[in-house]
């Protein structure tokens, strides 16, 4: 029934409007997955999308720099929240990248449900940013998983 799949381009329309809906934006701020899927794979993106029963209900989508990964969305449709699907996602990405030594992530001080899965992940908060996020204004907590190599 759960299952986690690699992005392909056929699923940037569905990328787009989620995010979109989400962060309640105009859609033309937030359509770059048709851009990042048209060169994907050969770009730096990774993306993979948590499904149930062949829907689509989250995503999770980061960009590798370097030996470093950067987790840029982490995202799961509400009516599937608190049912473990974005813990089992989060294992997911972790362990596909497993040759990485660093991955970091940001996110809003207020996200307390991203921060105790975050750190339950073993991630751990290196800094803030100061009114780093808009509507509304908010710090910004950064975090990031270092590899035991």
């Amino acid at each position: 029934m759960f299952r986690i799949k690699e992005a392909d381009i056929q699923d940037f329309l569905w990328l787009d409007k989620t995010e979109s809906n989400f962060f309640n934006s105009s859609n033309s701020e937030y359509e770059r997955y048709e851009k990042i899927m048209k060169m994907y794979p050969e770009n730096n993106y990774i993306i993979f999308l948590a499904c149930y029963k062949n829907n689509n209900i989250g995503y999770i989508a980061g960009e590798k720099i370097s030996s470093e990964l950067h987790i840029y969305n982490l995202l799961i449709l509400n009516e599937y929240r608190n049912k473990g699907y974005g813990d089992r996602l989060l294992d997911f990405y972790i362990k596909y990248n497993s040759d990485i030594k660093t991955i970091f992530v940001e996110l809003r001080e207020s996200n307390l449900k991203a921060l105790n899965l975050y750190l339950d992940k073993g991630f751990v908060k290196y800094n803030n940013r100061k009114n780093y996020y808009s509507h509304p204004n908010e710090d910004a907590i950064l975090m990031k998983l270092t590899s035991k190599i």
